[in-house]
């Protein structure tokens, strides 16, 4: 399947609804937040995953996943408030502005990244619904 900047925008949105349901409204929601996984009712073989991973210097990272069995994670948004970055990182045949490509996955679709010098809510939305209009 061709992932295109218009998959990304549906992504976003459903992403920002998931915080929306979730009542994740602050950078201290992030912290306190259980690891989830959230099958998407209405799209077979997609689910939203909330977790904390090993990350740089040995800290660790709050992980939002967007994955599409078949596809892979196909939106990511990794926060680190220790080292005080955001990383978002994405597959799109589409250019994203403001999104480089580092890789491609096995059905050649572009991963790119963007990285922001700050970890907080308000980026990760900021982001979310930046990428929300992208198409």
């Amino acid at each position: 399947m061709e992932i295109t900047s218009k998959n990304i925008a549906e992504i976003a949105h459903r992403m920002l609804g998931f915080c929306n349901d979730r009542n994740i409204r602050k950078t201290e929601d992030i912290l306190h937040h259980s690891e989830i996984t959230y099958r998407m009712p209405d799209y077979d073989k997609q689910f939203i995953e909330f977790t904390r991973r090993p990350s740089n210097n040995s800290t660790i990272a709050h992980v939002f996943s967007y994955i599409w069995k078949g596809e892979g994670i196909i939106l990511e948004a990794r926060l680190n408030f220790s080292l005080d970055y955001t990383a978002m990182i994405l597959k799109s045949r589409d250019f994203i502005p403001g999104y480089l490509t580092f890789a491609v996955d096995n059905n050649s679709t572009p991963i790119r990244n963007k990285n922001i010098t700050n970890a907080s809510y308000d980026i990760f939305i900021k982001e979310l619904k930046e990428l929300k209009i992208c198409n």
